[in-house]
């Protein structure tokens, strides 16, 4: 398959201060998937929020969101350590 990436407006997240930035991805099915289940918008897209949650850092993913055949699936950061920060988002 091929991912492609657009940038969506800023938005906040549960659990995080000030906006993140966000990505839509979508997957082209190019080979290896049954034919008959072709797959519906929902199943080939996705979403992720990056924030620098390190000041002068890089941006780290903090949410990710991801249709399939099964549902929607959501995963959000839930502890980071780096760079002397030792931060618990989630309990």
């Amino acid at each position: 398959y091929d991912l492609s990436f657009t940038d969506l407006p800023p938005e906040s997240v549960s659990g995080f201060t000030g906006p993140a930035r966000i990505c839509r991805m979508r997957r082209h099915r190019i080979a290896g998937f049954p034919v008959d289940r072709g797959g519906e918008p929902p199943t080939d897209q996705g979403k992720l929020w990056f924030m620098r949650l390190v000041p002068g850092d890089l941006l780290i993913p903090v949410k990710f969101e991801f249709g399939s055949e099964f549902g929607t699936f959501t995963a959000t950061l839930a502890q980071l350590r780096a760079r002397g920060v030792d931060r618990r988002f989630t309990e």
